[in-house]
Parts: structure tokens; C-alpha cells; sequence
């Protein structure tokens, strides 16, 4: 373990923090260079293995906290593209947690 903690410092110092997280993440699953022609397909791999399924999904909406905190999330609106935004709402749609509200804060009515 402290081999393997020391080869992550030195790629840090060598490679910078990108780079060394994509050489820990692609040994973690065990990829080989080879296999992953783009950035996307390691993306698509992670989600396969992370991502809870839809049994999963439904128990964690019908959990039930002790406190239910409201979640405010904060989107600068000026000059976003509706692709980007679209993504964010669905995003936002597809959370299990339920207790959020979008706040959206455009630059023209903040301005002086």
C-alpha cells in the first residue's frame, strides 16, 4: 500500500492531478488503454458500473430523512445554451432527493 501510495505521488508531481486521476481511475477498473478510444467510453463505463438501477432508484425516493434540508441550486443563466440548459433540468428531474429548488440568475437583472 505504500508502494502504491507513493507511485501516486510522484505521477502527481510528474503528471499533474488530471492525468494521475485518469491513470488511478483506469487501473481501478482495470482498462486498458487499448479498449478506450475517447474520454466519453471511460465516462459510459464508469456509469454502468456506478450507476444505482431502477429498484435501487425507487427505495432511495422512498427513503425518508430525519431532516429534510431544502436544497437551493444557484445556475448563472447569461448567454447559456438551451442544449445545456435542458440537460440540467432533466438532470435536476431525475434526482431521487426531492426537497431542491432551482434559482436561476441572469447578468442583465443583477446589473446596475
Amino acid at each position: 500500500m505504500k508502494h502504491k501510495l507513493s507511485r501516486i505521488f510522484y505521477n502527481l508531481k510528474r503528471y499533474g492531478i488530471f492525468k494521475t486521476f485518469k491513470k488511478v481511475i483506469n487501473r481501478i477498473l482495470k482498462l486498458d488503454q487499448k479498449d478506450v478510444k475517447s474520454e466519453e467510453e471511460l465516462y459510459e463505463k464508469w456509469i454502468l458500473q456506478n450507476e444505482p438501477d431502477e429498484v435501487s432508484l425507487a427505495l432511495q425516493r422512498k427513503e425518508k430523512f430525519e431532516k429534510n434540508p431544502n436544497i437551493s441550486i444557484v445556475v448563472p443563466m447569461y448567454n447559456t445554451s438551451e442544449k445545456f440548459f435542458l440537460e440540467l433540468v432533466n438532470s435536476l428531474f431525475s434526482q431521487t432527493y426531492e426537497n431542491w429548488e432551482l434559482c436561476l440568475a441572469d447578468r442583465k437583472c443583477c446589473s446596475k
